[in-house]
């Protein structure tokens, strides 16, 4: 019986010892497998790092090549002629159209022309358009300076203007003076009626590459029968069939226009039509002279075509 318990005790030491031995094995296999899959796991990060950190350096690459060539700033002048509160309000669709059709490389350099009451009401808006994309410079018609300008003209004119039957009256004709105070290469004039449908670029790169420079005034004409018009004009342009150009969308070399002394090219353009038909009061206001103008310079004006202010 002793020999038996003996035996037994023995049976279940070694059998206790085989289990701490198996539990130690699995123990030692379980750690080696799970350091295992530590390694593959962290050499799955290095790798998945690795590859993305790749992919944005070659976005970045692939970003910068074309921002260094094709994709360079242009920089736009255009200019607003803009009276009054209701009219800032044109003004702002204008803008928003403007920028919302151009390309993104392309930065503005905006010149509003208001009076006091328009350039504080805009004041606040075009503050936040100043920013990379745009600048504004503002320009008082009722200062000084500016209004320097108006008097020249009806000076040379015999102020024989100054009640135009517009109903923006004599403020109507600014967009004739632009030359005389805003210094500019190459200018887009805008109407603050206009919705800009397309990119400006292409205009600007026309005017700035392709036409000759001989020109200094651009505007959309087309031909069209004269029976439209009103009747003075009739009389003015008795030829069927007249090209007639619109002031809503111009392009300007102001700097090249003072130097041909462009006041005195309106200044005697207007008296010569004043003189051959004194009823007439420009009732188109600019648009009027901008038509006479181009009649009498025409190797001065080229048409852009109406595409451009339909």
């Amino acid at each position: 019986m002793n020999t038996f318990k003996t035996t037994y005790r023995s049976f279940l030491r070694q059998a206790k010892n085989l289990r701490a031995y198996n539990l130690a094995k699995n123990l030692r296999r379980n750690v080696l497998l799970f350091n295992l899959v530590a390694i593959l796991f962290v050499i799955y990060i290095v790798l998945s790092i690795t590859s993305v950190a790749v992919h944005l350096v070659r976005e970045a690459i692939q970003m910068k090549a074309p921002l260094e060539t094709p994709y360079q700033i242009v920089k736009i002048d255009v200019a607003i002629v803009s009276i009054g509160e209701n009219d800032i309000l044109n003004m702002k669709r204008m803008i928003s159209s403007l920028v919302m059709s151009s390309s993104p490389h392309i930065k503005y350099n905006f010149h509003l022309i208001s009076d006091k009451k328009g350039l504080h009401a805009a004041k606040k808006w075009y503050t936040l358009w100043s920013s990379a994309c745009a600048v504004w410079n503002v320009y008082d018609i009722q200062s000084s300076k500016i209004s320097k300008s108006l008097d020249h003209f009806h000076r040379l004119t015999g102020g024989k203007m100054r009640t135009a039957v517009h109903y923006h009256g004599k403020e109507a004709l600014w967009k004739l003076l632009i030359p005389s105070f805003l210094e500019s290469d190459n200018l887009i004039v805008l109407d603050t009626d206009m919705i800009i449908l397309r990119d400006i670029g292409e205009l600007w790169h026309q005017w700035t590459q392709t036409i000759a420079h001989t020109a200094y005034l651009g505007m959309p004409c087309m031909y069209r029968d004269n029976s439209w018009l009103y009747p003075l004009w009739r009389e003015i342009f008795p030829e069927n069939g007249t090209l007639n150009c619109m002031s809503g969308t111009l392009l300007m070399r102001p700097n090249r226009m003072k130097r041909d002394d462009w006041m005195n090219v309106v200044a005697s353009t207007t008296n010569k039509i004043l003189e051959n038909f004194p009823g007439w009061t420009a009732i188109s206001a600019d648009q009027d002279i901008f038509n006479l103008i181009a009649k009498s310079v025409p190797e001065k004006t080229v048409n852009i075509g109406c595409e451009w202010n339909w």
